[in-house]
């Protein structure tokens, strides 16, 4: 697999080179110094990188990557490769996927940042493989804090994954965890502004909304969203409401349509979550999502931009740059 490192010499390459832009438009880009920028383009030079195009490794996906990012006005997409056979290699797309969001976390952390995060098998998976990679680092950032955006839902196994990865990592950083210590989706309307009333929820929500990076899942309405089954037992009709109102999939919680607008239903009185304009405000907003029940849900969250950064696989970006 590519390293991290590598991939962002070859795009500061392609962007420096391709899309003409400046050290500093890179260096902002990319999240990184300008100093940095500059090793970079001296280290690319050194290995004779330079040519007509740039030479991506046959297993980055760079040429996929630049399109993606000029199609869609994405900081940066991030493509890993795609299984041929996703019922047997689900795992491993997943783990992929995860694994260069890990390296991009890892890359943008910066001490005193705080850090967005939802629940979501991604994510949790990211947030393990950044505690592996970050206790190898000999300069680590530290005061990170890692903020849920979103409330407790019926703790499922994935809550449970995303809330250890995340004690485990801000553990490794000398940083905190703040939890919406109230349900994802509230009793009633009242219940909720109950809960929004309440000091330490409305600051965690807050620091939330204002996080220096935020990182997604994204669900689709196939089934292969972890908020279907969750409502289906608390609002069995809700789905079928949602399906008619045009809703494709769901990010944090919040169900949009095929133009990436947020569907407007009773849920929105009840969820305790940042909502999808509250996401698109953020400076550096990160969606991962893979597998090919997931392209409709992909597509339109990218037609309403509301994500900075993609992380997908090989295949729904082909299909994306096909639509």
């Amino acid at each position: 697999m590519i390293s991290d490192n590598d991939r962002l010499l070859l795009k500061v390459f392609h962007d420096y080179y391709v899309r003409n832009l400046s050290q500093n438009a890179i260096a902002e880009r990319h999240r990184i110094s300008r100093k940095k920028v500059q090793r970079l383009l001296d280290r690319g030079r050194e290995e004779n990188l330079v040519e007509v195009k740039i030479r991506f490794p046959s297993r980055m996906h760079g040429e996929l990557e630049s399109a993606l990012e000029d199609r869609f006005n994405l900081l940066e997409a991030i493509v890993c490769d795609a299984e041929e056979d996703e019922s047997v290699n689900r795992a491993m797309m997943i783990r992929n996927a995860s694994d260069m969001a890990a390296d991009y976390l890892l890359r943008v952390l910066a001490t005193n940042m705080t850090v967005s995060i939802t629940w979501s098998d991604h994510v949790a998976r990211m947030l393990e493989e950044a505690a592996l990679k970050i206790a190898s680092l000999r300069e680590k950032p530290r005061n990170i804090r890692f903020v849920l955006t979103l409330g407790a839902m019926l703790g499922s196994d994935p809550d449970i994954q995303t809330l250890d990865a995340a004690r485990r990592l801000s553990g490794t950083v000398n940083g905190s965890l703040s939890v919406m210590m109230a349900p994802g989706l509230a009793a009633t309307r009242n219940a909720r502004q109950a809960f929004l009333s309440d000091p330490q929820i409305a600051e965690t929500v807050d620091l939330a909304k204002h996080a220096d990076v935020a990182f997604f899942g994204i669900g689709s309405m196939d089934g292969d969203s972890r908020q279907i089954p969750i409502l289906r037992k608390l609002i069995p009709d809700m789905i079928d409401t949602l399906s008619d109102l045009g809703a494709v999939g769901d990010i944090n919680g919040y169900f949009f349509n095929a133009a990436g607008v947020q569907v407007r239903s009773e849920l929105d009185t009840r969820m305790m979550g940042l909502t999808i304009a509250d996401i698109k405000k953020m400076p550096l907003s990160v969606g991962i999502a893979t597998g090919r029940r997931k392209f409709g849900a992909i597509r339109a969250i990218l037609a309403g931009g509301v994500l900075k950064v993609l992380v997908t696989d090989a295949e729904n970006a082909r299909r994306l740059l096909e639509s």
